[in-house]
């Protein structure tokens, strides 16, 4: 006679459906902009510009570097289509900026404006 063991079948629970992972979303993501609204943040921080400020302000500042950035590129972008040329260069930059009053009053002026390797730019006209 041989002895076999019996083969025990567990009880069988009804098991809950896994629970998908929740996906992080970056505050970046959040605020519906491109610039690493973290990494700002933790500049802050680290720099001790003020001892205390408010979680938005990262925020605040990330989306006004991403909106200058822009007009920045768009302008020198537009500077490179006009001189026939495909790639941005440190002058078109310039140009760019030159040509666009408010920039360039925010920027410091016609004269502190430079960048380097761009050289010297000749402003155009205002009409």
């Amino acid at each position: 006679m041989s002895i076999t063991p019996s083969v025990k079948d567990e009880p069988t629970t009804p098991q809950s459906p896994p629970v998908p992972k929740r996906i992080r979303a970056t505050m970046s993501k959040k605020a519906g902009i491109n610039f690493p609204v973290a990494r700002i943040g933790t500049m802050l921080r680290n720099d001790r510009y003020v001892k205390r400020y408010s979680k938005l302000t990262s925020v605040y500042l990330a989306s006004i570097l991403e909106y200058l950035s822009t007009e920045i590129i768009e302008k020198a972008g537009q500077a490179t289509l006009d001189a026939g040329r495909n790639i941005i260069q440190s002058r078109d930059l310039l140009k760019g900026i030159q040509d666009d009053g408010p920039l360039t009053n925010l920027l410091g002026g016609k004269n502190s404006l430079q960048i380097a390797s761009a050289g010297w730019v000749q402003p155009r006209p205002r009409m």
